[in-house]
């Protein structure tokens, strides 16, 4: 059995580095022959010593060691590049959109004419829901209907709607044709008034 040097634990003669302390036996000796070839009397306490080892001569255990520092890989410096991209166009987003208001459910004010008037219309393609209804129900092919324009005028009691569609005729051929009608401010149908 050894004695380390440093802290005077027993260890066996084929470790290098003391199981008590950590220092390198190797290097430790290397160190003072160093200062023994410089002309400067190794300390007694290997703890005092320890301020004029430089730092390329590491006799302390390797795990006291600091590893160097290591450049990041080219994915992290990329995924973080676009994380950073994400959120600044998230907050941007924020700050550009317009704002949506929450629709009142309950209006204080009442529901103006032309918009119950609106109501009756189709927000997808303007056509009168009643009214196409009532084409479809009369056509022969009512999958064949194809809406091409619909216009009223107010009348002040009622409204007078032109509806002007395509469809197929009872011998298959595509047809255009066009429907007026009186419907009142619900968007019932009233009465058919012409069909061209």
């Amino acid at each position: 059995m050894n004695e380390c040097p440093k802290c005077q634990a027993e260890f066996h003669t084929g470790d290098a580095e003391c199981p008590k302390c950590g220092v390198i036996f190797a290097k430790f000796e290397k160190y003072q022959a160093k200062l023994k070839a410089a002309n400067i009397a190794p300390a007694d306490d290997p703890q005092d010593a320890r301020a004029e080892i430089p730092e390329d001569d590491h006799i302390w255990s390797s795990d006291q060691h600091v590893p160097k520092k290591e450049k990041p890989s080219l994915i992290v410096v990329v995924g973080g590049g676009f994380i950073v991209v994400c959120v600044l166009f998230a907050i941007y987003a924020q700050l550009t959109m317009p704002k949506i208001k929450p629709r009142d459910h309950q209006r204080n004010t009442p529901i103006t004419r032309e918009e119950q008037i609106q109501t009756s219309f189709s927000g997808w393609d303007g056509s009168h829901k009643k009214l196409t209804e009532l084409i479809k129900e009369s056509m022969n092919d009512p999958d064949s209907f194809q809406h091409d324009n619909t216009v009223y005028w107010d009348m002040k009691d009622h409204i007078r709607v032109k509806t002007t569609f395509r469809g197929k005729n009872a011998f298959g051929g595509v047809v255009k044709n066009t429907v007026f009608a009186k419907a009142d401010l619900q968007g019932n149908i009233i009465e058919i008034i012409a069909q061209e």
